[in-house]
């Protein structure tokens, strides 16, 4: 017996263990031992990478409009984390309850309403663009950025919501950008929801914007340390004007 750690993180890191090994058949007919995935010499750091590789362009997990985004958010100046998070994004890997639900990690269909307005089911899309709070999240996200909030919605909910979001930031930041600020955003997201869920902090649009603003500014001084002239001032106030052209 044992528990886990009420950080929403270790708990995110255990579920997507969990979820790895929870549909795995054991067999009674073959004696135990130690091997790693697809290489029986053991396991290493490029042996690991190789495989993500194969998986990643293989076309076995994802179609080829996935494979491009992946490969995007692989080559974005973002810190390591935030990659894996939108790789899991992209995988529909990351621990959303109807998620769980379907790995049966949670086995009580009632438990899955959102959080955060608590009126629809979690999943992906409705976590990080059609849910209420997200949505007001992304609209003082627009308005920070070019001081207009209705060009954020609505969606075709037939096409890929991330496309979607992406293609209208494009039409607000230079291309390059519109994956540096989905991933943004959508980490901060999900970052307070786990503060809600794990940790009962309120959900705070405008803390949420203070958090995007701050955790931004981190990951674009890193850039401006590669030649970018930043300022700072111009960051939190109208950042438009320093990822345009």
């Amino acid at each position: 017996m044992f528990s886990l750690d009420s950080s929403g993180e270790l708990r995110d890191d255990w579920l997507g263990m969990f979820s790895l090994v929870a549909n795995i058949v054991l067999r009674q007919d073959v004696e135990d031992s130690v091997v790693w995935w697809r290489n029986h010499d053991g396991f290493s750091v490029s042996n690991c990478f190789r495989r993500l590789y194969e998986l990643k362009y293989s076309g076995i997990m994802v179609d080829n409009g996935r494979q491009e985004i992946i490969s995007t958010i692989w080559k974005a100046k973002i810190p390591s984390k935030v990659k894996i998070f939108g790789w899991r994004f992209m995988l529909n890997s990351l621990p959303s309850k109807v998620e769980l639900f379907r790995r049966c990690v949670i086995r009580d269909a009632s438990s899955l309403l959102c959080p955060v307005c608590s009126e629809y089911d979690e999943d992906l899309n409705h976590l990080f663009f059609t849910c209420v709070g997200a949505t007001r999240v992304w609209e003082l996200v627009f308005l920070w950025l070019n001081g207009d909030h209705l060009s954020f919605g609505p969606f075709d909910l037939e096409l890929p919501l991330v496309d979607q979001v992406c293609a209208r930031l494009s039409t607000l930041v230079h291309p390059s950008f519109s994956m540096f600020f989905w991933l943004l955003v959508s980490w901060c997201i999900w970052w307070s929801r786990n503060n809600l869920v794990f940790n009962n902090k309120s959900w705070v649009v405008g803390d949420i914007l203070i958090s995007i603003k701050s955790f931004g500014w981190d990951w674009f001084s890193i850039i401006a340390k590669r030649g970018l002239d930043v300022d700072k001032e111009l960051w939190f106030s109208h950042p438009v004007d320093l990822v345009v052209g």
